[in-house]
């Protein structure tokens, strides 16, 4: 998927949390590296390129509130009090408020 999207990811990923990776290999080598910023990464990227709806709303434990997951992003700022929190998310594991009503499905 990112390399169809070559240059975009990588500009992407320098603007949101300032990581400046050359190219596909090194990015797959950075990811490994456990902690927070390869969990946003991922995030950034999946709602970026991939199936993640950036308008859903998530329970954000740290500030205590539900701000749609394009906020959480910016508020992460490389905090491992959200590393769970993302890892949830990225494995859809985390509860979320669908941005469509349509979306949340039948009663």
């Amino acid at each position: 998927m990112l390399q169809s999207h070559d240059g975009a990811w990588q500009s992407l990923l320098h603007e949101t949390i300032h990581v400046d990776l050359p190219n596909y290999d090194s990015f797959k080598k950075w990811l490994a590296t456990p902690g927070v910023a390869g969990e946003l990464a991922a995030t950034v990227l999946n709602v970026a390129f991939g199936s993640q709806d950036g308008d859903v709303t998530v329970h954000d434990p740290v500030a205590g509130d539900w701000p749609s997951v394009r906020t959480l992003l910016a508020r992460v700022n490389g905090s491992p009090a959200y590393l769970e929190l993302l890892r949830k998310l990225n494995a859809n594991k985390l509860p979320v408020t669908p941005s469509q009503p349509a979306d949340c499905g039948p009663y």
